[in-house]
């Protein structure tokens, strides 16, 4: 009796460009074009499974509120799935990846975020010449063929998988070169490699307890970045604007000037949570009710706030969940209040 293959289930959320063996390409504009774009990756079949559901027309920019769609699908699916591969647009998969890895809470099944480097702009045999050869690109269909294949194996995270490495999702980062590894993480938050097969690092306690899904409010969460010589006014103007959350990204070593103290005295006065970001050093501001972050990338950071916004109101609270290590943003054994 032939083995029972595991069902997995496919979202096309963009990143589904497709150059063919012909040079011509594919994408997927909504739920007709699936199966003719299915049918160039038949090797799928021998691994799972495969449900696709169509929740983005690839190339459309992505809103915070589609992040509800992937996480509502997941939800009402994962029952009945083995696990989950999301095809996504490589601009949005850092902030997709980590807002995932926040609101999917107790997740016992693998997420896997993959997708095309290709536009559906790139229409020409010039535009993928010139594009493949500055990237040396393996394409979308070894991307997926082996996230897939993650996708029923012992991981129980939110990950992506680009290239020939397998990233914990919320501490990946941009790769500042040009290779087909488009993201890239610190060893300890690279969970695996592709050589010849998926070799994973550590085997994950995969689970089927149901998840706890939080799903995005609608906040306004403004992004202040200081620079030399920002004034006070440019800082006056965003309390102004009623944002529900302002997060701050400083270059200093000591937070921020001591001249914008008294803009965070009025945000504290009006409620506003505040979080203030340096990514290698933590800042110190003397606000109580004010997060002050470090160790962690600003994509998971932008992404863990409008979560923490999404479960509470009150500034104290929001403040000490940004400082909590909730899906190993912080990476091995670093907490943002260390």
């Amino acid at each position: 009796m032939a083995k029972q293959l595991p069902t997995i289930t496919l979202l096309f959320a963009g990143g589904a460009t497709l150059q063919t063996e012909g040079n011509t390409v594919l994408t997927v504009r909504n739920a007709e074009d699936i199966q003719a774009w299915m049918d160039h990756v038949p090797e799928l079949s021998l691994i799972a499974k495969v449900e696709p559901v169509f929740v983005l027309p690839d190339g459309k920019e992505i809103e915070p509120e589609d992040w509800n769609k992937l996480i509502t699908i997941i939800r009402d699916r994962y029952e009945k799935s083995d696990g989950f591969v999301i095809l996504q647009g490589v601009d949005t998969m850092l902030y997709s990846g980590a807002f995932l890895s926040f609101a999917l809470q107790g997740l016992g099944k693998p997420v896997v975020l993959t997708g095309s480097p290709l536009t559906p702009e790139q229409s020409t045999a010039a535009d993928l010449k010139g594009f493949i050869s500055h990237y040396r690109t393996l394409g979308v269909r070894a991307n997926l063929i082996n996230s897939v294949q993650v996708s029923t194996m012992a991981v129980a995270e939110t990950c992506i998988l680009f290239g020939n490495q397998l990233l914990r999702a919320n501490r990946a980062r941009k790769s500042p070169g040009t290779s087909f590894n488009v993201f890239e993480a610190d060893e300890p938050d690279t969970l695996g490699r592709v050589d010849f097969g998926i070799k994973l690092k550590a085997e994950q306690q995969r689970s089927t307890d149901p998840i706890h899904a939080v799903l995005l409010a609608e906040k306004n969460l403004a992004v202040v970045r200081l620079h030399p010589g920002y004034r006070p006014e440019e800082f006056m103007q965003v309390i102004q604007s009623k944002p529900d959350g302002i997060l701050v990204h400083t270059y200093m070593q000591g937070g921020i000037p001591e001249k914008l103290y008294p803009i965070l005295r009025i945000a504290e006065q009006q409620g506003i949570p505040v979080v203030v970001f340096n990514p290698y050093l933590k800042p110190t501001v003397p606000f109580s009710a004010i997060a002050c972050v470090y160790g962690t990338s600003y994509e998971a950071l932008y992404a863990k706030f409008l979560w923490a916004l999404s479960k509470a109101t009150n500034p104290g609270v929001i403040a000490k969940l940004l400082e909590q290590n909730v899906a190993k943003e912080f990476g091995t054994g670093k907490e943002a209040g260390d």
